[in-house]
């Protein structure tokens, strides 16, 4: 496993990206969720390879320029799974404050967000995205943060792992969006 901290995963693109890509294609389009758009592409039909990708780059592109780390399991020259932590009150962190106020609580000035957890469909079932998971609360916990995720209804795979680690729903949001312009859609808040 190796950590790559703040601004040094800008490299990574292509290989996060690819794995993404796979992982959407193999979970039908489930995840990465994005829940943000009214017509998402379909894996399977005509062009929606580079349909997602016109969406999904720009949206990793900027994940990736923001202050996260990010755990990487490779192996052979192949990454195998990554998970990243947002630690730091930059970009995306609005976000959450916001999403927090909607759900009627309070962002702790200690939290941290466990972001895109995913395992390559080749690697599923090798216990990768438990390690992975591990692995990123405890190094929130050596930095003095309070971990949280943020899921789907119906994600159970990740709800599974999350709750194998003790990760508990805290709130069920209906309806939330992370910009105006995007459509509304239902979170889970997972504490750790």
């Amino acid at each position: 496993m190796r950590r790559i901290e703040g601004q040094n995963i800008v490299g990574l693109e292509e290989r996060v990206f690819d794995l993404m890509k796979d992982v959407y294609a193999q979970s039908g389009g489930e995840y990465p969720a994005l829940e943000w758009l009214e017509d998402k592409p379909i894996p399977g039909e005509r062009g929606w390879e580079s349909e997602f990708e016109s969406i999904y780059r720009p949206f990793l592109r900027y994940r990736l320029e923001e202050d996260v780390d990010i755990l990487l399991a490779e192996g052979n020259e192949e990454l195998k799974g990554i998970i990243g932590i947002k630690h730091t009150h930059t970009g995306s962190f609005d976000g959450y404050g916001r999403l927090f106020s909607y759900a009627g609580m309070e962002l702790p000035d200690n939290a941290a967000f466990l972001e895109m957890l995913a395992v390559s469909p080749r690697h599923r079932g090798e216990g990768l995205g438990k390690m992975l998971l591990k692995e990123a609360l405890r190094i929130t916990g050596e930095m003095g943060k309070k971990a949280y995720g943020v899921s789907f209804p119906g994600l159970q795979p990740a709800l599974s792992i999350y709750e194998s680690l003790g990760g508990k729903v805290i709130a069920e949001v209906k309806g939330y969006s992370w910009d105006e312009e995007d459509k509304p859609a239902d979170y889970l808040m997972i504490e750790f």
